[in-house]
């Protein structure tokens, strides 16, 4: 059996409420993310924030600002007025498969992992089952003569 812990990305990058869109942005660009972790003061998971709530919130391009004027918008919001707060969540020794189904059902694109219900120990997303699967179709796969 497969476990959430086999396919995480342990230690995630994270933010806090009061970051910025822009810092939002510039994290997710540098890094080549979509999800955010969102943790309080005491290093809980209070919210994630996706890119898709990031461009969202954020100053269009086609607005007739420049960018400076957009990215001074956008490092003024911060992350609370934006991030989900209510997260579906598992733990590490989650099934692959429940885990999952979960994402399937919910239909989001990340789980946040976490230990004893609040400390964030990881981070799964849907990119992470689909290399998951590829693996396992791989070993599955006869290579053809």
């Amino acid at each position: 059996m497969y476990y959430i812990k086999d396919i995480m990305t342990a230690n995630p990058l994270t933010l806090t409420p009061y970051n910025s869109i822009k810092d939002a942005r510039t994290l997710m660009d540098k890094a080549n993310i979509r999800h955010i972790p969102i943790l309080s003061d005491k290093k809980e998971l209070i919210g994630i924030v996706a890119r898709k709530e990031v461009l969202r919130a954020s100053v269009s391009i086609f607005a007739n600002l420049d960018k400076e004027t957009r990215d001074r918008i956008d490092a003024g919001i911060p992350l609370i007025e934006i991030m989900v707060p209510k997260v579906l969540a598992v733990e590490a020794d989650t099934a692959v498969t429940i885990a999952a189904a979960m994402l399937v059902e919910s239909k989001v694109g990340c789980l946040p992992v976490l230990e004893d219900g609040k400390k964030l120990s990881g981070i799964v997303t849907a990119i992470d089952f689909l290399r998951f699967t590829l693996s396992l179709v791989g070993r599955l796969q006869k290579p053809s003569l």
